[in-house]
């Protein structure tokens, strides 16, 4: 389904209560948030390109090619999200993100949805994007508590380090 200019029109629209509350407020925003309508915009049209052109071909290796790239894109979200290393926490978080999909998905498409056929796209790749952004949501808020607890607790944690520890016991 295409998005008519008259509705891209009435959603620009929206734009105009932020935009007279930034100028009431002298809060200089305005400029970025017309921006990043524009991008958002421009994003969501090539995704949609891309998402048509797997929905029709309805490939299985084009849907977990997909996949993976929402998993990556995923993990480099919650990377950026926090400040500790990333080399250490991206096998990490892909390897939990990747497990919760594979509890999860089987038995919504197994049980719940019952596609013909199983790995058709137009079912795979929006609840997968559910499943994907409730798990996403539960590892950055785990991390962001480590985080929380780590900065709370640096003494203890240098004090360890400086008795010999190495980095994994420290923490």
């Amino acid at each position: 389904m295409d998005i008519p200019w008259l509705g891209l029109l009435y959603a620009a629209l929206m734009l105009v209560f932020p935009v007279l509350i930034f100028s009431e407020l002298k809060i200089k925003l305005i400029k970025t948030t017309f921006v990043s309508f524009v991008r958002m915009s421009v994003q969501l049209a090539m995704i949609g390109i891309v998402l048509q052109f797997i929905f029709q071909k309805s490939n299985l290796w084009l849907t977990l090619g997909w996949m993976l790239i929402m998993i990556s894109a995923a993990v480099w979200t919650i990377l950026n999200r926090l400040k500790l290393k990333r080399n250490i926490l991206f096998p990490v978080l892909a390897f939990s993100l990747l497990a919760a999909s594979l509890l999860i998905m089987p038995w919504i498409i197994l049980m719940v949805l019952r596609p013909d056929p199983l790995y058709s796209p137009i079912f795979l790749i929006p609840i997968y994007g559910m499943v994907l952004g409730n798990s996403m949501n539960s590892c950055a808020l785990a991390l962001e508590r480590f985080e929380n607890n780590l900065a709370d607790n640096w003494k203890a944690y240098y004090t360890r380090i400086i008795l010999g520890a190495n980095l994994r016991e420290a923490v």
